[in-house]
């Protein structure tokens, strides 16, 4: 498990019940990996946004830390979660 994950062939999700889940990634044609993760259900998506690019180098350049631009996870929920709380 822990090679798959290395190599980015393998997801681990832990939701807010402490489950711990594993997802196969399907092959991607993607240069960078930048994805919206559900902090809830564990979904995960794919986003292709100039603005994330923006952040990496304006991370680097205000506080002089060099990021992972290749795999950026960002926490949060999803709409389907965020509607079941309401």
């Amino acid at each position: 498990v822990d090679k798959l994950l290395k190599e980015d062939k393998l997801s681990k999700t832990i939701d807010k019940n402490n489950n711990t889940y594993y997802r196969y990634l399907s092959e991607c044609n993607h240069e960078n990996h930048f994805y919206l993760k559900c902090d809830s259900c564990g979904h995960m998506i794919h986003i292709d946004c100039e603005c994330i690019e923006d952040l990496s180098k304006h991370i680097l350049n205000k506080h002089k830390f060099q990021t992972h631009s290749k795999h950026i996870i960002i926490n949060g929920f999803c709409n389907t979660c965020l509607r079941k709380e309401v």
